[in-house]
């Protein structure tokens, strides 16, 4: 609810380390007094601790996926997202520290490009009616690195951030609808 204060509450659920990775999952809780759980949702980290790739194919988008939004994003873009947010890891917006990180350049925020899909969903999957999705449950599967082009795809209730239909995939997730019937 406009007006109140926002109330975080974030918790380390737990570790799990196989020797070649961690995962590291972070339950989070925001809303306010009238409203205490308005927004719950869980963070996964995964922290190589070997060198190398893990030998998994990365994921796509899948063929038959429905293009719904298109985006031609500026590295511009993560400055404006950290300006909104305050979170001004160099990596976004800083292209020498972004290279040196081991990247092209500068990347997206995967809460940007989380947030795009989302607007897009609502737009264009639910008409502007954002109370219809319910749930969404995503994975940054690779960095979007900037400046780039990249669409939304649907195909039933799983979303893709990607460049096309079997083309490498920034996000991947699922999605679950409200059913007002």
């Amino acid at each position: 609810p406009a007006g109140e204060r926002l109330q975080l509450e974030a918790r380390l659920q737990s570790i799990d380390d196989n020797g070649s990775r961690a995962v590291i999952a972070n339950h989070l809780v925001t809303g306010t007094a009238s409203a205490p759980r308005a927004v719950e949702s869980w963070m996964y980290a995964v922290v190589p601790l070997q060198k190398g790739g893990s030998g998994k194919e990365r994921p796509t988008v899948p063929a038959q996926a429905r293009e719904i939004a298109r985006w031609r994003l500026k590295p511009s873009d993560a400055v404006d997202f950290a300006v909104l947010t305050g979170d001004f890891n160099p990596v976004h917006w800083l292209r020498p520290y972004a290279r040196a990180a081991g990247f092209k350049s500068t990347i997206l925020h995967g809460f940007a490009t989380l947030g795009r899909a989302i607007e897009g969903l609502n737009r264009v999957r639910f008409a502007g009616e954002v109370s219809r999705l319910r749930t969404i449950d995503v994975k940054f599967v690779r960095p979007v690195v900037l400046p780039a082009e990249v669409a939304l795809f649907v195909s039933d209730h799983t979303v893709h951030v990607g460049t096309a239909p079997g083309g490498p995939a920034f996000l991947t997730g699922t999605f679950e609808e409200r059913d007002d019937g």
